[in-house]
């Protein structure tokens, strides 16, 4: 574990450890196309995704999102320690990892009821900024499934939104029982001037109360 302190302090982040790949699009060219994109009658996530040329890593915003992830949900029980790696990087490389929340409240927020509009709206402004709204809007009035997984898309490059979702200190339940504040992906490498710090941390994790969970958003209950 101290070796890869030393590596990561030596060396920076390249976006190739372990064994997941993010690869990801130029976030400042979708951010600067982002209305373009947005006004298209005919957008597919290939407008959007059909360059990767950049590994992107994940990260959180806030320091409980991180420790859930590193000593609760990627934590296995060989690995007996896990490291905190916290770095400062532009805005221009950073976007919403909305796997774990966004795109399902987007995809499945009338699977239930069409009734906690309101409540849903007001609960994504929370979490996401008032800008969230013109894109939730847009899955509101459609059906369409591939225009919901879309508009979550474009939502998670708008700066925004990005911002609000950083400053968010309210705990998301999200898939799986993940639990955090914030969530992004980051466009690789973070060379080691980006790096603050670097440590292990032992494998006791604090729970929070949740502000909302998937299944209290989709007026499923707890």
């Amino acid at each position: 574990m101290h070796e890869a302190i030393e590596s990561i302090m030596r060396n920076g982040i390249s976006g190739e450890e372990g064994s997941w790949s993010f690869p990801i699009p130029d976030i400042s060219d979708i951010r600067r196309r982002l209305n373009v994109l947005f006004s298209m009658d005919h957008l597919s996530r290939e407008d959007i995704f059909k360059d990767t040329y950049f590994k992107g890593i994940c990260a959180c915003g806030d320091e409980y999102g991180a420790r859930y992830y590193a000593q609760r949900h990627n934590r296995i029980e060989e690995k007996k320690e896990s490291i905190l790696i916290t770095f400062t990087v532009d805005i221009e490389r950073v976007y919403i990892d909305g796997r774990d929340f966004l795109y399902t409240a987007f995809q499945l927020w009338n699977r239930t009821t069409t009734k906690n509009i309101k409540t849903q709206k007001s609960c994504l402004r929370k979490l996401f900024g008032a800008n969230i709204e013109r894109y939730f809007e847009r899955c509101v009035i459609s059906n369409d499934q591939s225009l919901r997984i879309i508009m979550a898309d474009l939502a998670t490059f708008d700066k925004k939104v990005v911002l609000s979702h950083w400053k968010n200190t309210k705990v998301i339940g999200g898939r799986y029982g993940t639990r955090f504040c914030s969530a992004f992906f980051v466009q690789a490498p973070i060379s080691v001037s980006e790096i603050d710090s670097c440590v292990v941390i032992d494998s006791h994790f604090s729970e929070k109360d949740v502000f909302i969970d998937l299944n209290s958003f989709l007026g499923r209950g707890r």
